[in-house]
């Protein structure tokens, strides 16, 4: 399911940056492309910085490449709120269930953008709001693994101006 021409092109006009920006922010606030040390807390390395023990990332970039391609493969917004919940559910407690500090999790905050993005596209075009929404999902998970990867993929100056700005 796609939106109209004419609303594809408004997206990319008027919408396409806050899109973006969106998705840095959530991957910012949910900390998840970062590792997490038992002892020392949250950290950007793959060894913590104060233990030297070598630590998997938080959300590994598979899941958000599942989430895409998830949002690309159906038209329901709520089975993606369902495919969210339900690796938030897992016994592994993946990093859609991290809460960095005491705030909402990785998933809930990545659910909060889906219902955002639903009013966006009501006000983008009202006669075609589903497809609309999808269409701005679809765009929003590849920006989400776009940052995921920005953010995870340097350690140096760089990688700190993508995270701040």
């Amino acid at each position: 399911m796609m939106p109209k021409v004419k609303t594809m092109s408004i997206i990319e006009e008027k919408w396409l940056d806050r899109i973006v920006e969106m998705a840095r922010a959530t991957m910012q606030t949910g900390k998840v492309f970062g590792r997490l040390c038992k002892n020392h807390g949250w950290h950007e390395r793959e060894k913590c910085p104060e233990c030297d023990k070598k630590h998997q990332p938080i959300l590994q970039r598979a899941q958000l490449s599942n989430l895409k391609n998830f949002a690309d493969a159906t038209d329901s917004v709520r089975a993606l709120e369902l495919f969210i919940r339900y690796q938030m559910g897992r016994k592994e407690k993946t990093g859609w269930e991290y809460r960095h500090g005491s705030g909402e999790s990785f998933g809930d905050l990545v659910i909060r953008d889906f219902d955002t993005l639903g009013k966006w596209a009501e006000e983008i075009d009202p006669e075609d709001r589903k497809a609309t929404h999808l269409w701005l999902i679809r765009l929003y998970t590849g920006f989400l693994s776009r940052w995921h990867v920005a953010m995870a993929g340097g350690e140096g100056e760089e990688a700190e101006d993508l995270k701040e700005g």
